[in-house]
């Protein structure tokens, strides 16, 4: 089973449900997210941008985007999300990154 979740804030691995558990720890609704990259360029630009107030954003968000392209080696995916705009952004990203991780597939 895939975990993803809204940051590092509640501890899954503490919890025994098992499996990987992916952090998306990006705040989308700060800096630039231009809607005409592809999920590797989208994170270089987010990489750069934030990488002023967090020298170690680089390999964080590389390991969560390799994760999101290995979603189908799960059984289940489980998102852990709430209905604020951090989240909601995140979760927009997330389902979009399913939508084209599943069509290179069928290719």
């Amino acid at each position: 089973m895939l975990h993803i979740t809204n940051g590092s804030s509640v501890s899954l691995a503490d919890t025994g449900l098992g499996g990987e558990i992916v952090c998306w720890a990006d705040a989308l609704h700060e800096g630039p997210v231009p809607a005409d990259l592809d999920l590797a360029e989208l994170t270089r630009l987010r990489i750069a941008f934030l990488s002023s107030n967090w020298p170690e954003v680089a390999p964080i968000l590389q390991e969560r985007d390799a994760a999101l392209q290995r979603f189908g080696e799960h059984d289940e995916v489980a998102l852990w999300f709430e209905h604020d705009l951090y989240d909601q952004l995140q979760l927009i990203q997330i389902l979009v990154g399913f939508m084209v991780a599943t069509r290179r597939r069928r290719v």
